[in-house]
């Protein structure tokens, strides 16, 4: 049937593809809904660490999993925080503005907490604290984002 459409009336098809592509980009989840997800996930893991885990490691301090979630917390903030050339030029002026407002709140939060050297160390405590410190912050920030959205500019 799509096929059809696309062949038989390719104006509408067009038409249609560029209301779905401002719907996904309109309604898609905002940066702090996405690093709230992962930071969720990452203080779920790292609580379940064991203390005798997170010690056993002598020579760096660090088990495997501890390891795993400051390499995720890297991960997390080139994804976040060090936007690449083709994603922001690709994005529309809107999405721009909202990448540079995350930014400016939380880049250096971020690289404070967890991407400096000794910012997480070996405690395992401390890392849990400070993703559970990032999972309140980001549930208020999206406490605050308005319900409802106008579909016409």
């Amino acid at each position: 049937l799509m096929s059809n459409l696309r062949k038989a009336h390719p104006i509408l098809w067009l038409k249609l593809e560029h209301i779905l592509e401002d719907l996904i980009v309109r309604f898609r989840p905002s940066y702090e809904a996405e690093l709230l997800h992962s930071v969720v996930a990452l203080h779920q893991k790292a609580s379940m660490i064991s203390d005798h885990e997170a010690k056993r490691d002598g020579s760096a301090g660090r088990s495997g999993q501890m390891e795993a979630c400051t390499k995720t917390l890297a991960m997390l903030g080139m994804k976040f925080f060090n936007f690449n050339r083709e994603r922001s030029e690709s994005q529309n002026q809107n999405g721009a503005r909202k990448s540079a407002r995350f930014q400016a709140k939380y880049a250096s939060l971020f690289t404070r907490d967890f991407l400096e050297k000794n910012s997480t160390g070996s405690n395992r405590d401390n890392l849990v604290d400070k993703l559970q410190k990032w999972k309140v912050m980001l549930e208020l920030g999206i406490s605050r984002v308005p319900v409802r959205s106008n579909l016409q500019e």
